[in-house]
């Protein structure tokens, strides 16, 4: 019997750690078309045009869960294999789709330097602060992160500045945990629940 529950106890407490380190499931890790779907992602976040229509697709998404409308907002001048591509995912995975989308990221996802991102953008524009806060509690957690990315704080440098760093920075977090990442925009603006 003691040999059994501590079977249980070390499935369980493994089962835990998985789940900790692939919050969004750890099944899909490997395969192919999420492997696709996140290099492609990345990609397309890396410009300016394809970060602009992944915010706008993800603020459609979230405010009335309109996939094909947010879809075919994603798919906006990209080539016919990239619509292909985000067409299957989308039919496969359905809302874990999205959560790629939001959570794209190149490198390892964190949350330690979100703090600093979020300081800036209070600096620059608290507004934009409150405004997230209020469609990630009002509306959605996408509807949320699109309007935190569509105001996050310009780096320097570049020459012109954009603002691609913050917003690796702000959807690496939200990959691991939207709530973390809204509970630090909270606490920036002192939102209390």
């Amino acid at each position: 019997m003691r040999g059994n529950l501590r079977q249980v106890c070390i499935r369980t407490t493994a089962a835990a750690a998985l789940a900790v380190f692939f919050p969004f499931g750890f099944a899909r890790a490997d395969d192919l078309l999420t492997s696709d779907v996140k290099g492609t992602l990345n990609s397309q976040w890396a410009s300016a045009a394809g970060s602009e229509a992944a915010i706008i697709a993800l603020k459609t998404y979230g405010t009335g869960k309109n996939g094909k409308g947010a879809l075919k907002i994603l798919e906006e001048g990209q080539p016919e294999d990239v619509k292909e591509l985000y067409n299957v995912a989308a039919d496969s995975l359905g809302e874990e789709f999205w959560l790629l989308v939001a959570g794209a990221y190149n490198g390892s996802p964190s949350c330690d330097a979100v703090v600093l991102k979020i300081r800036a953008q209070y600096k620059s524009n608290k507004k934009s602060l409150a405004d997230a806060s209020k469609a990630y509690r009002e509306k959605s957690p996408f509807t949320g992160l699109a309007v935190l990315l569509g105001d996050a704080p310009l780096d320097s440098p570049p020459t012109p500045p954009t603002r691609t760093a913050a917003q690796e920075i702000y959807r690496g977090c939200f990959a691991i945990s939207p709530q973390a990442l809204f509970k630090a925009v909270e606490e920036a603006v002192a939102i209390k629940h």
